[in-house]
């Protein structure tokens, strides 16, 4: 669960980009957000994101409500993954090697090819130093 220095936090984030002071956020207003802190997304992951908060409704504005909802779902999947990467460490380097990656991936889909298994291993290895970060990982992920 959030705490409420983070909900806070949350709040003063929205309101700070919410130019218009209409008490929404529209999809510029998120991309801005978003690309603050000099982001890589795509402006289809920046779609995607507005659709994630925009919720249910879909009225093509996101609520402050729906932001620190949508906020503390985040959260939780950060901290599942981070997890779920933790598990699938098995020797406690704090990365992924090939051999960790394939494994994990083999209890899943056993019949996964191995080239497909490798790409999926350089795709998310961006620096191409054989081993996955936590980083790396949950970028991959997103």
């Amino acid at each position: 669960m959030a705490s409420k220095k983070s909900v806070n936090e949350w709040e003063d984030v929205f309101r700070h980009y919410d130019k218009d002071n209409s008490g929404t956020l529209d999809i510029k207003e998120l991309k801005d957000m978003l690309k603050s802190n000099n982001s890589s997304l795509t402006d289809t992951q920046i779609a995607d994101a507005f659709v994630f908060f925009d919720g249910a409704s879909g009225d093509k504005s996101i609520t402050l409500e729906e932001f620190t909802n949508g906020m503390k779902k985040l959260v939780e999947v950060v901290k599942s993954l981070t997890a779920f990467f933790h598990d699938c460490d098995k020797d406690k380097s704090g990365t992924l090697d090939r051999e960790e990656v394939k494994s994990v991936v083999l209890k899943a889909y056993p019949k996964m090819p191995a080239d497909e298994i490798e790409e999926i291993f350089k795709s998310a290895d961006v620096d191409g130093n054989g081993k996955i970060t936590l980083e790396e990982f949950l970028n991959a992920c997103s």
